[in-house]
């Protein structure tokens, strides 16, 4: 009887540490994430999960566990956290994972930190969410006697019968219910991850809505440019949200990356909740925004819509079929801007853009496998390209790049030249500087200096900002 009460006596002294796994342990959301990688793989579960939700919350997210486990040693883990449980630990305190989570997954993820003696997770029975998720805590260890830390407003019912309340997040609606964790880097909302998110930097590549007009002189027409300026918007509000779904569908593989595991939706710097708010208020926006601009022009940005969701989820895993898409893409922006402001469009201007982003397309993915080297093995992660294209690639690349010089020269011999310039032999100026920057980006791509991104390589290049100055008052000395 002594015997017992000891034993009874030890474990009242133990400290039980209960901690809740999305937003707290890792920073996402396990059943969003899940369902993002299920439609990836199958589009068409979309007309399923319907049944699914109204067999209630703990079978979705059964269904989407079994469909499209996440890779638990890529997962964003609060690494704090994590060593705080260990230290916690190795202190003699019971460790337990207390999660709304599907039990399957949440017993992935504590097999791969080996510091739970616990869990407490979501069954076929039960969505272990709230006031359900305190009872059962309640059953097992007692009102009072455990510790809790969460993330959100949904843990309020754990922490009111919780010992002591702790959370990882700074947030208003949450630390008045919770003591915040000094030794934790607290999550709050971060402006700047959901505006790198966004990406607004590639809203560069939208200017070439308005080659349209100073190819055909059309500056001063009010009317177009305000159309034109509206086009630019559109477009890039249309590709920021392309942006966020691209990295939804590449969690996995950002996460593996090098550098592209830094990425806020990757890192967990941003939630997946808020990126597809921000995402469909995105679009929406976009859509009418195109709507006032005219509906030819709508009619464009839905097609610019559907070809990047569809590279996204399966065009950008085909060998260079992807680069013709995405070069397919910088015309679209080309003929959106004359739609938009009632312009012709030139079939020497569709020529060259096709010809000169083929070839920026093939820098990015040149720069990929340079970045990879010998460690690639077989094909890049997502893409369709294997460690030996690399010298391909880079043929294929500087040869579109020569071919947009070609375009070019030969557009300087055509009637329409002399009409619009008194002086056209000044553009040969033009040539020269596109064939030095061309074949000087392609040099640098070749020593590993281009990241992936030419875009970014040149937007950060002084060079580029020369050549483009030199290229615009030839341009104006021409006239």
């Amino acid at each position: 009887m002594h015997v017992q009460q000891d034993m009874a006596d030890k474990m009242d002294n133990v400290e039980i540490i209960c901690v809740d796994l999305d937003g707290t342990l890792i920073r996402t959301d396990l059943l969003l994430e899940c369902a993002v990688r299920a439609l990836k793989a199958d589009p068409f579960l979309l007309l399923r999960m319907p049944a699914w939700i109204l067999r209630g919350k703990a079978y979705l997210k059964k269904r989407m566990a079994e469909y499209a486990t996440p890779d638990v040693t890529r997962l964003p883990y609060n690494k704090d956290l994590v060593q705080w449980l260990k230290r916690k630990k190795s202190e003699g305190a019971k460790i337990v994972l207390a999660t709304a989570a599907w039990g399957g997954l949440a017993k992935r993820v504590a097999d791969h930190l080996g510091i739970f003696d616990e869990i407490v997770a979501t069954s076929e029975d039960v969505n272990l969410s709230g006031y359900a998720k305190a009872q059962k805590l309640v059953d097992r260890y007692g009102n009072g006697r455990f510790t809790y830390i969460g993330d959100s407003k949904k843990d309020i019912p754990v922490w009111r019968v919780s010992g002591k309340a702790l959370t990882v997040a700074d947030r208003q609606g949450v630390i008045q219910h919770a003591v915040p964790m000094s030794e934790i880097a607290l999550e709050r909302f971060r402006w700047r991850a959901l505006a790198r998110a966004l990406r607004p930097h590639q809203w560069a590549k939208n200017v070439l809505v308005f080659l349209p007009i100073f190819a055909a002189h059309a500056w001063a027409d009010l009317y177009a440019l305000k159309h034109v300026i509206l086009a630019f918007v559109s477009l890039s509000f249309a590709a920021s949200c392309v942006y966020i779904l691209n990295d939804l569908l590449d969690l996995d593989a950002d996460r593996g990356h090098a550098t592209k595991s830094k990425r806020p939706l990757a890192s967990g710097d941003v939630g997946l909740m808020t990126a597809v708010a921000a995402g469909v208020l995105l679009l929406v926006v976009a859509l009418g925004v195109a709507t006032f601009v005219s509906t030819s022009f709508l009619e464009i940005l839905v097609l610019y819509l559907f070809l990047t969701t569809a590279y996204s989820f399966y065009l950008k895993r085909v060998l260079f079929l992807d680069v013709l898409v995405l070069a397919g893409l910088y015309a679209m922006r080309v003929v959106g801007g004359a739609v938009a402001g009632g312009l012709p469009v030139s079939d020497w201007l569709l020529a060259f853009t096709a010809f000169f982003f083929v070839s920026l397309a093939l820098v990015k993915r040149y720069a990929e496998l340079k970045q990879h080297g010998d460690a690639l093995k077989g094909n890049i992660e997502g893409r369709g390209y294997r460690a030996g294209d690399a010298e391909t690639v880079g043929r294929l690349g500087s040869s579109a790049g020569y071919v947009a010089v070609l375009v070019l020269a030969l557009y300087l011999n055509s009637e329409r030249v002399l009409v619009l310039y008194s002086r056209p032999e000044l553009l040969w100026a033009i040539v020269v500087v596109l064939l030095y920057w061309i074949s000087r980006l392609w040099i640098l791509a070749g020593r590993g200096e281009v990241k992936e991104d030419p875009v970014m390589f040149a937007l950060k290049d002084k060079t580029t900002y020369l050549a483009g100055a030199v290229v615009a008052l030839v341009g104006m000395a021409a006239i």
